[in-house]
């Protein structure tokens, strides 16, 4: 293998791995805050991809990009507002209803769009190969890569170097005392949730032109980021992006060399690390 096929091997990982943190990044702010697990985030993750589809080929990518993570968010706002009833009871209702919103979702994908595969055309500025020193990587992976750094350095700001960071972190750390010392948590709870879906929109919207997309991989999809949230800590961001470039880049070299049983390693990874270190490799500091 030469180097530069070395170099593709990882810049390809990266840009999977940036996809794998948008809906992770999601998936922890909800865990950790709102001490929710969203079952959901599958199914927002392929409706973002649906309506990028379907937004692309009537106005095109850009538009899916600007407005879909806006829509998704708004559908996750509204979601919350009902959610919200079953607060303070047993979790196995939380997510028995985050389930069947799940559901919900994938049954609409597949009245409207079947069981058929679907492909989202890119625009041909982002086809192209782009160059970097002696190297040649497709443009869109490297797109990928700036957007998903670009996001993963922003929530790192609003988070600790914001006042809604510091409201954020305070709901996280005691959500009883926030409350007593007079934030709005149930506003945060649906900001919180908002964001979290927007992000996994997001997701969608970028993997879709690179893979055949399908109205029922939703649970693949919730199943794959868990793994990534378990080995890099339920409510750690900085654990959620360091594990999501780790694996990226462990399938994208594991699917190269060990063919379809690269699934696996995933799951093998995860299972060790809940042996070894239940909290996950990067957990975050109280």
């Amino acid at each position: 293998m030469n180097i530069q096929s070395i170099m593709l091997l990882i810049v390809t990982g990266v840009a999977s791995g940036m996809v794998y943190y948008l809906t992770a990044a999601g998936l922890s702010i909800v865990i950790a805050g709102m001490d929710i697990v969203n079952f959901g985030a599958g199914a927002y993750y392929m409706f973002g991809a649906f309506l990028c589809y379907q937004i692309t080929k009537t106005m095109g990518f850009g538009w899916s990009f600007l407005f879909i993570p806006l829509i998704i968010a708004a559908i996750g706002f509204c979601v919350e507002r009902i959610l919200r009833k079953l607060y303070g009871r047993e979790k196995i209702y939380q997510l028995l209803f985050t389930m069947g919103i799940a559901y919900i979702l994938q049954d609409i994908l597949v009245f409207f769009y079947g069981y058929k595969l679907y492909t989202v055309n890119l625009p041909k500025t982002l086809k192209t190969a782009l160059r970097i020193g002696s190297f040649t990587f497709p443009k869109y992976y490297i797109f990928i890569i700036v957007v998903g750094g670009t996001i993963a350095m922003c929530l790192n700001f609003v988070f600790y170097k914001t006042k809604i960071g510091i409201i954020f972190r305070a709901i996280i750390s005691d959500r009883t005392m926030a409350n007593a010392m007079g934030i709005n948590v149930g506003k945060m709870f649906a900001l919180m949730f908002a964001i979290a879906t927007g992000l996994t929109g997001l997701a969608g919207v970028i993997i879709s032109p690179t893979i055949t997309i399908t109205a029922t991989d939703s649970l693949g999809v919730f199943v794959n980021v868990m793994t990534v949230l378990r080995i890099g800590g339920w409510k750690s961001l900085k654990g959620a992006f360091i594990a999501s470039v780790m694996m990226g880049i462990i399938n994208a070299v594991a699917a190269k060399y060990l063919g379809s049983i690269y699934s696996v390693i995933p799951t093998i990874i995860m299972l060790v690390v809940l042996l070894v270190k239940p909290e996950g490799l990067f957990p975050e500091k109280r």
